[in-house]
């Protein structure tokens, strides 16, 4: 490096100093050191009560320290080239080069993120596998869901794709840089909003993507030009001069989510994105992860996000891939169109008929003969309710049923023949495309049914037709 350079003369974003998820504790080692002192500095005596002074706020001490680890080498003062010496130790990467094979690598449309066999196992011995073997691929334009109850090492999966775990065997490959070999070059190309999106709570918003961007490498016109655009983006403008601490949890999570998207990262990590926001901003959320996707430049065609969720719905919404982990294995990787066709809901036909009546006026269940149906697994009957007379139609007797298929049989057709051949009126009909969260549930809570080395759709869960 050269000495007084200005960061964006070595390096800019993506290799910049730290990616902001592994620069903290290093970062944070500093800002202690400066602020509270060295630990074995002899204590002084306790001083008597003065006025608050402003200047002495945690805001205003840590952007003290964020000034003076960024003051070129060379300057005196305390702290003067801290920061610059940090990025020489942990960054080899020039900005020019690294910008420019990040954008060759997509421009080939090859995966950007490629996991292989990894695997964690915490303690000694046969200790705790927590991540199982897992091998998987995503491209540019891609949004994968990655699914799985609590437990089942999604985060820990994230975690060693990040950089922020060592896997105890296999790797991962991002962008071309492996994370076991080159684990900065790849922090390099990823934006990671880790579980809980940990903020400094004494910053206001502005002052914590500031401190970001300048940790990222940029500065002036640029630094401001990327905040303002993140910040629109995720809607923080009216909490900007707000301490994080005072913010909502869904606040948190789109301070969280700004500062991985700052640099413009080829590739996003997204632990929960969504997690505590209101149906308003989830839709805004999801719109935003979606155009970062798709979107392309002269450098790129597009970006990978991975993004894990509890949120089925968000699945279909965003997700053009979903897998489902349970137990630290990979259980099915496809899209949700594929998952939801193993549901034993796929082509299920759910219809409200008017039944016919007895000789007393009562109404007759035709459930039993809708399930003698060849193809017909079983009937799931709500039963017969009485509707009033309305605008919308006569009132009586009205029967809903869902009829669920043999191995994702189609049944439409057999059911209306049946209808017709015997005089019932179908009021509503409606073919199901299949339930995820039954799928979810099948999985998980019984053995794998997938091998785990093809990485294809199981079998629908209903069986062979």
């Amino acid at each position: 490096m050269t000495p007084g350079a200005s960061p964006e003369d070595n390096f800019r974003a993506p290799a910049a100093i730290c990616a902001a998820w592994a620069g903290y504790a290093a970062l944070d080692a500093l800002r202690n050191r400066q602020i509270r002192g060295s630990p074995s500095a002899p204590t002084s005596p306790t001083p008597s009560p003065t006025p608050p002074d402003p200047d002495n706020s945690g805001e205003a001490r840590t952007l003290r320290v964020i000034r003076s680890l960024h003051r070129p080498a060379g300057e005196t003062g305390h702290g003067g080239g801290d920061l610059y010496r940090l990025s020489a130790r942990l960054f080899r990467v020039p900005c020019e080069k690294s910008t420019h094979f990040l954008g060759r690598y997509k421009s080939q449309g090859q995966d950007m993120i490629s996991i292989r066999q990894i695997s964690k196992r915490y303690g000694t011995g046969s200790g705790i596998l927590a991540v199982d073997n897992v091998s998987l691929e995503v491209g540019p334009g891609e949004v994968l869901g990655f699914l799985g109850p609590n437990g089942a090492g999604k985060s820990t999966t994230m975690k060693m794709v990040t950089g922020f775990l060592t896997p105890t065997s296999g790797t991962a490959v991002v962008c071309g840089r492996d994370v076991v070999e080159d684990p900065v070059g790849v922090k390099a190309a990823i934006g990671y909003l880790p579980e809980g999106a940990p903020n400094y709570p004494d910053m206001t918003v502005r002052s914590f993507l500031d401190f970001i961007a300048q940790v990222r490498g940029f500065s002036g016109t640029e630094k401001h030009r990327r905040i303002d655009t993140v910040v629109d983006r995720v809607q923080l403008r009216g909490v900007l001069r707000q301490p994080i601490e005072t913010l909502s949890k869904g606040f948190k999570r789109r301070v969280g989510l700004a500062q991985s998207m700052l640099h413009d990262p080829p590739v996003l990590i997204l632990d929960e994105p969504t997690d505590g926001l209101d149906p308003n901003q989830k839709h805004e959320v999801r719109n935003v992860i979606r155009a970062l996707a798709t979107s392309a430049d002269h450098h790129n065609s597009g970006r990978a996000v991975v993004l894990s969720t509890h949120i089925l719905e968000e699945v279909e919404a965003v997700c053009t891939r979903a897998i489902i982990i349970a137990k630290g294995k990979l259980l099915v990787d496809g899209t949700p169109a594929e998952l939801r066709a193993m549901s034993k809901y796929h082509n299920a036909v759910t219809l409200t008929v008017i039944p016919p009546t007895g000789a007393g006026g009562e109404p007759l269940s035709v459930a039993k003969e809708l399930g003698d149906i060849k193809w017909v697994a079983s009937v799931e009957d709500k039963g017969v309710v009485h509707v009033p007379v309305s605008p919308a139609g006569p009132g009586g007797p009205r029967q809903t049923l869902t009829l669920v298929p043999k191995g994702g049989r189609p049944l439409l057709g057999d059911v209306t023949s049946l209808c017709k051949s015997k005089g019932w009126s179908i009021e509503t009909i409606a073919v199901e495309g299949g339930r995820l969260d039954d799928v979810f549930r099948t999985l998980t809570t019984k053995d794998a049914v997938k091998d785990s080395n093809t990485n294809k759709v199981a079998e629908p869960v209903g069986g062979a037709a």
